[in-house]
């Protein structure tokens, strides 16, 4: 038997299916998207429709990145199914994840905002590319090589590569800050990454994957929904959480279908040309110096970009209520709101109407004063400042009516939950 060049380090089944793509998705991903927000944010500006490609582009970016240094390492035959085996079938095949489609598309309202749905629609497709670039073209691929001579390597390498697929999106833990959400959506991604694998090594072609994932992705981000079944602010909705748990068990069962014995022979018959390292004299360490050198610097870049931005939701523990980017986003009521940078103080504007008056009720005012409130021909404004360092939720209720004592009629009503840490900052901000 001939004896193939091997990579060592690349060779090991932990680094093939948890650390590379970690590696990918987490450092050269991220790293890539912060660079993207800083030179879209600077010479597009955040309001324009350009800017509404700051994820599509970093994650073209990573896949071309991970295809050509792979390509690198193996310097024998490599193919990450973009060209080759059964497109159609692996279309067809595909279809059957249309459930979760559906299930996203459940409730959704569209907004009418074309630079969300923009945003949303590349945004997904980016995600649907990068993610089946790593988790199928490179796991799967990669695993199918190494286990070549193994009756059962078509079910390992589908196993192996999903657990992988699910524990990338742990890493949501440190942005949701929801430990349960993250681990209901780490066994959701298991799931569906078992159907993606099946998919794939049954058709030996990713377009299919690609499709599907990106239509996941794009109903879920136009839609806002959360598909683990868990609210940030309400817990665990257990209707939710048993859809995921049908839809999950239904893509295992149809995976499990699409691997049955029959057809076995027919995959096997896919890929019988395996991925190989090549010429021993052309394998060499400059593809995992390269992996590495471009990782830190990418690490080190998205560590200073996140920590210069205080207001970052994902690094400073500040989010809002609402799918945006920055302070000042205008809510669907028409109110918006604005946090200092050090989060101790708050800006609330509101639509003015023409003879009437505003008040605003403070449910914990020894939490939250009122600096000044002003009011001119377009907006009531209010500032806030946090004078208690204690952790807490601060209700703002503000009232808008015509006419004066009882008299008045309430023509508006707004109500802003601000919570605040320990340390007395605000975290979040509810209109």
């Amino acid at each position: 038997m001939e004896n193939k060049p091997k990579h060592r380090f690349f060779d090991n089944l932990f680094v093939i299916a948890f650390l590379m793509p970690l590696i990918f998705v987490q450092l050269v991903g991220g790293g890539f998207q912060g660079i993207s927000q800083v030179v879209f944010g600077n010479f597009c500006g955040k309001e324009s429709l350009l800017y509404q490609f700051v994820n599509f582009v970093p994650s073209v970016v990573t896949a071309v990145f991970i295809i050509l240094i792979v390509r690198k390492l193996f310097a024998g035959y490599c193919n990450f199914g973009f060209k080759g085996g059964k497109p159609l079938l692996g279309v067809l095949l595909s279809s059957a994840g249309l459930l979760v489609v559906a299930v996203n598309l459940y409730g959704i309202q569209f907004s009418g905002d074309v630079c969300k749905i923009v945003n949303s629609v590349f945004t997904a497709i980016g995600i649907g590319i990068t993610e089946e670039v790593i988790c199928r073209g490179y796991v799967v691929s990669n695993l199918m090589r190494k286990w070549q001579d193994k009756p059962n390597r078509v079910m390992l390498s589908v196993i192996a590569s999903s657990i992988g697929f699910g524990c990338i999106h742990m890493f949501n833990v440190f942005i949701s800050k929801d430990i349960v959400g993250s681990l209901i959506q780490v066994a959701y991604c298991i799931a569906i990454g078992i159907f993606f694998g099946a998919t794939y090594v049954r058709s030996r072609n990713i377009w299919g994957n690609i499709i599907l994932h990106s239509l996941i992705d794009t109903f879920a981000l136009l839609g806002g929904n959360n598909a683990n079944g868990f609210d940030s602010e309400t817990g665990v909705d257990l209707i939710s959480v048993l859809i995921v748990v049908a839809v999950s068990v239904i893509l295992v069962l149809v995976a499990l279908v699409y691997l049955r014995p029959g057809k076995r022979a027919e995959t096997e018959a896919l890929w019988q040309q395996n991925w190989d390292f090549g010429d021993k004299e052309k394998v060499s360490a400059a593809p995992v110096i390269i992996l590495f050198a471009v990782s830190a610097v990418l690490l080190i870049f998205t560590s200073v970009y996140y920590a210069a931005n205080e207001n970052s939701s994902a690094m400073s523990g500040f989010h809002y209520s609402y799918d945006t980017s920055e302070n000042g986003e205008q809510s669907e009521n028409n109110a918006s709101f604005d946090v200092s940078t050090d989060r101790k103080s708050l800006t609330v504007t509101l639509p003015y109407l023409a003879g009437t008056n505003c008040k605003v009720d403070i449910s914990s005012p020894d939490a939250l004063g009122i600096l000044s409130e002003t009011s001119t021909e377009d907006k009531y404004e209010y500032k806030f400042n946090v004078t208690d360092n204690k952790e807490q939720s601060v209700k703002l209720d503000f009232t808008q009516s015509v006419g004066d004592g009882r008299q008045s009629m309430e023509v508006g009503a707004y109500t802003v939950t601000v919570s605040l840490d320990k340390d007395g900052r605000i975290t979040n901000v509810k209109v």
